[in-house]
């Protein structure tokens, strides 16, 4: 009775012995396994990465545009008090402006601003 359990025992912990090719394909199972759960990781992880990317690229881009329209409303409340505080603006008195306005040039929304005069429909011709 021993000797058939143990023999039984010995049987079922030496299943490599009777399937020789057995331990070959369960380390190739293990190895596609981990590799394809390896791959998987890698791209979601990049998928993450091109996601967090473009998120900061279009809030740098949201917040650019947010300054330039800033500063165009600034410029255009800075010329509109102007014209308000004076009854009557010549275009020496706006260019002195303008250039105050500009600095060194470096404001985008300043490069626009000069003087055009106010011309009726009926003199565009000339």
């Amino acid at each position: 009775m021993i000797d058939q359990a143990l023999l039984d025992r010995v049987k079922k912990q030496a299943w490599f012995h009777r399937f020789p090719r057995g331990w070959p394909f369960l380390l190739f199972l293990i190895a596609s396994i981990t590799t394809a759960v390896s791959v998987m990781a890698i791209e979601r992880a990049d998928r993450l990465t091109r996601q967090v990317e473009l998120d900061r690229n279009l809030t740098e881009i949201s917040s650019a545009l947010q300054r330039r329209v800033t500063e165009n409303m600034a410029l255009l409340r800075a010329g509109a008090a102007l014209f308000a505080s004076q009854d009557e603006v010549d275009p020496e008195q706006f260019k002195e402006f303008a250039q105050d306005l500009q600095g060194n040039g470096s404001l985008y929304g300043s490069l626009g601003m000069g003087w055009a005069p106010l011309v009726p429909v009926d003199d565009l011709a000339t």
